[in-house]
């Protein structure tokens, strides 16, 4: 009974329960079922059970995400993380690993797979940092194109706490507040002048914080507003997507082993791009094409930008990395 072990005097609780059949020391033998190992599958089958249907156990709530994500992670969990000697808390890893890799980091099966042991007694419930901000990291200060958006990630359902220099203004919107526009630099001064760096950070309600180091470049901006000094990495892809659509296009979008980037004509020079959390993971070396191939399939499964330097602007837009 999968929904309820002890129906049939089988554990549901990795070795607290009454009903669990003790390893230690035990030779295998057929008299003891080879050391309980079918008696004690109550514990993993249970963990199925939470898994796909939820509930609560051992003062843990799981929230079900149904039989097929829960098949996906098991198989992949049996044929590529597990041996014949494998134990629980193997299993529990592998099958985290499985969810991950599946799923995504942080996503809500990764949460649940590791709270469905936790709820068995294996291992502890889910505490990953699993906050990320993007947006633009370079900024203008006499030249500004206000509002600068900022974006929070994070768990689903988690609600944000901005932090940002005192003298700026800004909004807060969005889905649990994850998005922050800089309004204004209000009376922003500095002690050690210009460019002058500050961190823009969030905090999730559900643990975890982020932050992003900006740059604000004092008039006439050239290292934050051309293309001769430092590029500004991450800009608001939403707000230029319509305009770019027509002088840059990337594809296959999703990929999962290489896209294509190609202009309308102009030459492109240069090829970057970062993770959803801004670390620069592919810079292209120099070149005059119009079309310019990136190798993704090393690349994590998820979110990316991807700049695109062409004669006379940067053009910023995102891609989305299947495996």
């Amino acid at each position: 009974n999968m929904q309820n072990p002890a129906a049939f005097g089988d554990p549901a609780t990795y070795l607290t329960d009454p009903s669990w059949f003790s390893t230690v020391g035990c030779t295998p033998t057929a008299l003891n079922d080879r050391c309980g190992i079918h008696r004690n599958c109550g514990v993993q089958n249970r963990w199925f059970f939470l898994l796909t249907q939820g509930g609560t156990q051992n003062g843990v709530t799981v929230q079900g995400i149904g039989s097929s994500s829960a098949a996906r992670i098991t198989y992949s969990n049996l044929c590529n993380f597990l041996g014949s000697a494998s134990g629980y808390p193997a299993s529990r890893l592998g099958s985290i690993a499985a969810a991950r890799q599946i799923f995504g980091p942080c996503s809500n099966e990764e949460i649940q797979t590791t709270n469905a042991w936790a709820a068995v007694g294996v291992g502890p419930v889910f505490s990953g940092n699993c906050v990320a901000v993007s947006g633009p990291r370079f900024l203008c200060k006499k030249s500004p194109d206000f509002p600068f958006e900022y974006i929070a990630q994070g768990i689903a359902g988690a609600t944000f706490t901005w932090s940002f220099p005192s003298a700026w203004s800004g909004t807060i919107s969005g889905s649990g507040n994850n998005t922050l526009n800089i309004t204004s630099f209000g009376n922003f001064n500095p002690p050690g002048g210009y460019p002058a760096t500050v961190t823009i950070s969030a905090t999730s309600s559900l643990g975890g914080t982020a932050s992003i180091s900006v740059t604000i470049e004092d008039d006439p901006c050239l290292n934050a507003c051309t293309k001769k000094g430092t590029d500004r990495n991450i800009q608001n892809a939403k707000r230029e997507e319509s305009l770019e659509g027509s002088r840059v296009n990337i594809y296959p979008n999703p990929a999962n082993s290489r896209i294509t980037v190609q202009s309308n004509g102009q030459k492109i020079e240069k090829v970057k791009v970062f993770a959803i959390t801004g670390d620069l993971i592919y810079d292209s070396k120099a070149t005059d094409d119009t079309q310019v191939t990136v190798d993704v399939a090393r690349f994590s499964a998820g979110s990316y930008f991807i700049t695109i330097q062409l004669d006379k602007e940067i053009i910023t837009k995102r891609f989305v990395k299947v495996d």
